[in-house]
């Protein structure tokens, strides 16, 4: 008799631990007290995953908090962060987004929505730009436009695939625009887009600056223009689409969120985490080392660029589908 009250009483103490580990896990005051799951949608060795791997190791320095960096690949991110958007919300899983968390289900291409996730902070942002070969005729987006619409056939403008934010940059000119332009899709990437310009294949193309930096430094391409509020500090007589007209800011971005739901001080002590590495010297030498573009947003202004890109975006990838 007395075996059994004993294992009774151990139960019950057990069970009571149990509960009170749970119960702190979810408490905002002792959060982290584990390791933090970081889902990276893209490959291993790629820029997203570069800047992921980079931002953990600092935050974990900086502020003593593991991140385990979990590559999770397929559909062009979708995958990946629809694994994220669909986790227990108590902030020990972080999903790295891209603007795919944004086009992805405006296309009909992804389990989640853009409002499915909360911003953590945003940390870069490289513009596209409109790249042609230097022996184009024209200098400036206008002139640009101009031949387009005079052309006896449809100027070709190789993108990236459909509806990633190449793509949309193309859309967006031809809609805005009104020229003859052709959108040519292409999946395999930005090298491939250069390597099809430089073929004569096509009569311009859209990508990083830094994608066609080499290319315009031995004087095969020239910049028309970046997509981007401001010029790019590398470029200053490179001029952007909203000075020459056209509202178009369109580019990659990456940023970290967890799950809609999930506790504000949580999310507050990790936008602080993320903030300190985003300021350190380490990680801005890094950024600019790579040369990712910068681009720092804190919780409540990356919330509002994610809406705000959902209501303007979506329309546009509408009429595509």
């Amino acid at each position: 008799m007395k075996k059994v009250l004993l294992s009774i009483l151990c139960l019950v103490l057990a069970t009571g631990s149990v509960f009170a580990s749970g119960a702190a896990e979810k408490s905002p005051e002792t959060f982290p007290s584990k390791n933090i799951d970081l889902i990276v949608p893209f490959g291993a060795g790629g820029g997203t995953d570069a800047l992921a791997r980079k931002m953990a190791e600092i935050v974990r320095t900086q502020s003593g908090i593991n991140m385990i960096v979990q590559n999770k690949t397929g559909g062009s991110g979708a995958v990946g962060m629809g694994e994220g958007a669909v986790a227990r919300k108590d902030g020990y899983t972080v999903t790295m987004t891209t603007v795919e968390v944004v086009l992805l289900p405006a296309a009909g291409l992804a389990s989640f929505k853009p409002s499915d996730f909360e911003g953590i902070i945003r940390i870069n942002f490289d513009a596209a730009a409109l790249v042609v070969r230097a022996d184009n005729p024209a200098n400036t987006l206008q002139e640009y436009v101009a031949n387009a619409k005079k052309a006896t056939r449809p100027v070709t403008l190789n993108v990236s695939a459909f509806p990633t934010n190449y793509w949309l940059c193309g859309a967006m000119l031809k809609e805005q625009s009104g020229a003859n332009i052709n959108l040519i899709e292409e999946p395999s990437g930005a090298a491939q887009q250069i390597a099809n310009m430089l073929g004569g294949h096509v009569d311009g193309i859209v990508c990083t600056m830094a994608e066609a930096a080499a290319y315009v430094a031995n004087g095969d391409f020239k910049f028309i223009a970046v997509a981007s509020n401001e010029r790019n500090t590398n470029y200053p007589n490179v001029p952007t689409f909203k000075e020459q007209g056209f509202n178009i800011e369109v580019g990659t971005w990456r940023g970290f969120m967890v799950p809609t739901g999930t506790d504000g001080a949580i999310v507050s002590k990790l936008e602080k985490a993320f903030t300190d590495a985003y300021n350190s010297e380490k990680f801005q030498t890094f950024l600019k080392t790579m040369g990712f573009g910068t681009g720092y947003l804190n919780s409540a202004d990356f919330a509002k660029l994610v809406a705000d890109q959902t209501a303007k975006y979506t329309p546009i990838i509408a009429q595509y589908i």
